[in-house]
């Protein structure tokens, strides 16, 4: 599977998650031509002041596992 990261500036927690449930809910309803159906995990987290990049991608990077352990085709905060 292939990773992507999208930024959100000025969003918290809460409204990036609705963000992405919209763009997961989206792929897991296409039907593609080649790849039939298909789901996405996503992980989350909110960038601090206090963050260096390291230290933020960690957190999203822990809960797009997460969302994997869980099940797959869900969203999780880290």
């Amino acid at each position: 599977g292939e990773e992507f990261v999208v930024v959100c500036y000025d969003a918290d927690s809460e409204t990036a998650k609705r963000y992405a449930e919209e763009i997961r809910s989206k792929v897991a309803a296409e039907d593609f031509k080649v790849a039939g159906n298909i789901t996405c995990s996503c992980g989350i987290t909110q960038i601090i002041k206090e963050d260096n990049f390291n230290e933020a991608f960690d957190r999203m990077d822990k809960a797009l596992y997460k969302a994997k352990s869980d099940g797959r085709n869900c969203t999780r905060i880290g």
